[in-house]
């Protein structure tokens, strides 16, 4: 999937992230990732993921990505 980049709109709840230097994996209700870095700008409500991503809600599942961006204020995300 590198080069492409895919918009989804979403519609998810309130979610909790957390910032890690390690691999990171969450599992917030409906929402489900691993990565090997994750980036959260608290003021910008944006959620980065570096490195062997994968994230999955209900109506998405991104496999292998080098990045995926979601931006919660927009409800997008945006997949390299």
């Amino acid at each position: 999937m590198k080069n492409i980049i895919i918009v989804f709109v979403l519609l998810l709840s309130n979610n909790a992230f957390a910032q890690s230097e390690s691999k990171a994996e969450s599992s917030i209700e409906d929402l489900q990732f691993s990565c090997d870095r994750v980036k959260f700008n608290d003021d910008q409500n944006i959620l980065e993921l570096l490195g062997n991503v994968f994230f999955k809600t209900e109506i998405i599942e991104v496999k292998n990505a080098d990045k995926i961006v979601y931006d919660k204020s927009k409800n997008e995300i945006l997949v390299f």
